[in-house]
């Protein structure tokens, strides 16, 4: 079930691999969302603290980070697991050639395999999490009277 301890490099740089790029489109996404949905709405000079320009960019944001980064999950699933679920081994943990022979043996569509569920996930918890984390700031912030 677990692989062995000397795998951990691997599972740390695909990871890394991954997340990185995920998190930085997240963020990216989240400001220009929110720049975004105030440019739009310009009746209130509060309207950045609104709950709702939180909850949609948020949900923006998680949404076009995880349908982006898609590819690069299912490498990192793919050599996370090689050999538990099936006997394929791909040779070496460098993630290029493995998105290569993805692609060579299964085609296009095998690189965005689990999209649909990994967006559908993204976009509401990423929501929750910008919503909770713009207000617990806000909160922190108040000034006691």
């Amino acid at each position: 079930m677990f692989r062995a301890m000397d795998d951990y490099p691997l599972i740390c740089r695909t990871t890394l691999f991954m997340t990185i790029p995920f998190t930085a489109m997240h963020f990216s996404v989240y400001e220009g969302a929110k720049k975004w949905l105030l440019h739009i709405d310009t009746s209130d000079e509060a309207a950045e603290d609104r709950l709702s320009v939180q909850l949609i960019a948020g949900g923006l944001a998680g949404g076009a980070a995880a349908a982006v980064t898609t590819p690069l999950d299912v490498v990192k699933t793919r050599l996370q697991t090689e050999g538990v679920h099936s006997p394929k081994r791909y040779g070496t943990t460098a993630v290029l050639p493995v998105l290569r022979r993805i692609i060579q043996e299964e085609g296009w569509s095998a690189i965005w395999r689990g999209l649909k569920p990994r967006v559908l996930f993204s976009c509401p918890a990423a929501a929750v999490s910008w919503g909770t984390y713009e207000s617990v700031k806000a909160l922190l912030q108040e000034k006691p009277e």
